[in-house]
């Protein structure tokens, strides 16, 4: 692999770790409950987290989607920040207040915190070390009943690879297409539901990536729901249609940006 190729490694659920060279970028991972079967970081994978054993030593920047327990804790994030330096952290302003301990925590950190609170319909941009721009909106959360749950897309844009993670937000392809107006997508990872759902489909065909990585799937020894069986089935049934697709699913899998 040429130096500049960005990888991917899944720690758990929606939990990534991002690499560019010496650029790493958390994503989701600082979790540990099994929330309706989906598997948290494993607790060896947090110890090495909380210990920057490699390859998680000299995070760069941390961000969350939303707080929901198989995304975020409040309690692993309080011990992960002690007596760390990090560039960034991201994480939604109206979700993450709920949690005074971490409020009182951040307060005394000497790191670059931003809680989100972006109006639907706007962005915020961003600029990261080495060029590297991250750009954040709230899509909410999808499903009824998560209506009023803010969730934080974010699109990171590298000299040769802009990915959009975009969590479990809801599936409205003309929302997409507005806060997207202009920019770029190479990589969208998405949850299975994506490919499940004829609306999140036509998500996927909107935003036109030129690949797709699949993820927010159990381990095996988790999956109760048969998200995996899902995943492989779906991807047969609408390969015409879904751009090239990669699938993260085991533990410490990492996959290479083409």
């Amino acid at each position: 692999m040429t130096s500049d190729k960005i990888s991917i490694i899944l720690l758990g659920n929606e939990g990534i770790l991002i690499k560019q060279n010496d650029t790493k970028i958390l994503v989701d991972a600082l979790h540990d409950k099994n929330n309706a079967g989906f598997s948290p970081v494993p607790s060896s994978i947090l110890e090495d987290l909380l210990l920057d054993h490699k390859p998680f030593d000299n995070i760069d920047y941390v961000l969350f989607t939303h707080c929901h327990s198989d995304h975020f804790s409040s309690s692993i994030l309080k011990k992960y920040l002690i007596d760390r330096s990090l560039d960034g952290l991201f994480l939604p302003q109206n979700q993450s207040k709920h949690y005074n301990d971490l409020s009182a925590a951040t307060s005394r950190l000497n790191i670059p915190i931003h809680y989100l609170n972006i109006p639907l319909y706007e962005k915020q941009s961003f600029a990261l070390k080495k060029g590297i721009k991250l750009t954040c909106f709230n899509s909410v959360h999808a499903g009824d009943q998560f209506a009023h749950i803010e969730n934080y897309c974010y699109l990171i844009a590298f000299d040769n690879n802009s990915i959009l993670i975009i969590g479990d937000a809801d599936y409205k392809s003309d929302y997409f297409d507005y806060v997207l107006m202009g920019s770029k997508v190479d990589t969208l990872l998405v949850n299975p539901l994506y490919i499940n759902n004829p609306l999140g489909r036509n998500v996927i065909t909107r935003i036109n990536p030129s690949q797709l990585v699949v993820y927010h799937i159990p381990f095996k020894s988790d999956d109760a729901i048969g998200f995996r069986n899902m995943v492989k089935r779906d991807l047969i049934r609408y390969q015409n249609v879904l751009p090239k697709t990669m699938v993260l699913q085991d533990e410490l899998q990492e996959i290479y940006l083409i």
